[in-house]
């Protein structure tokens, strides 16, 4: 307690209690020059990001993430599945087994895709299988047309309904991720709501 007197604090509250002093307040529209130091040494502590700053640091935040994930991929024309960090692709994937862009991109197991994949291209697949296929035909649709943005776009929080009417619009990175940090705040109210 090296700057605080606290004798000399207890004798002034003391006499504060007793009536000895009393406290005045003064409204003024303006700070003192001794409280306008105050105020400014507590709001540089406690300063607060300006909006704007603190939407671009988490559109920053959101671009990260998405090029950070890492996606499994599967062929449509030869059924190569493998896992690819989103960072590490070129604008245009490619098969790397047959150089098709007939790819689909899924956030699921890497070893679920390729046993799905067996199945089906064994003409075996289960019910329960042709919702995740024709997942996966959607997705490679995407990839196809829009790319590695297609495949960044499936790797958010987005439901492929919506990114499926979003992504013709869309022509390069910043912009999808403002659209994807928009619609995951979306999501992330709608889920709170219900």
């Amino acid at each position: 307690m090296r700057d605080f007197d606290l004798d000399n604090t207890f004798f002034f509250l003391k006499s504060l209690i007793n009536g000895e002093r009393r406290l005045v307040t003064i409204e003024r529209s303006e700070f003192s020059p001794m409280s306008r130091e105050v105020v400014d040494k507590i709001s540089h502590r406690l300063e607060v990001m300006a909006p704007d700053k603190l939407d671009k640091l988490v559109r920053e935040s959101v671009k990260a993430r998405l090029l950070n994930e890492s996606m499994t991929l599967v062929c449509l024309n030869c059924g190569w599945v493998g896992s690819v960090r989103n960072k590490d692709l070129p604008d245009r994937p490619k098969c790397p087994n047959c150089g098709s862009e007939k790819l689909g991109a899924l956030r699921i197991d890497e070893e679920r895709v390729r046993q799905v994949m067996e199945r089906w291209r064994e003409g075996k697949a289960k019910s329960e299988d042709n919702e995740l296929i024709e997942y996966i035909n959607r997705t490679a649709e995407l990839v196809g047309k829009y790319g590695k943005l297609a495949v960044l776009a499936l790797s958010s929080r987005v439901r492929i309904d919506d990114i499926e009417e979003f992504l013709p619009k869309i022509s390069d990175i910043d912009k999808l991720v403002l659209i994807i940090h928009d619609l995951e705040k979306r999501e992330l109210r709608r889920r709170f709501m219900e």
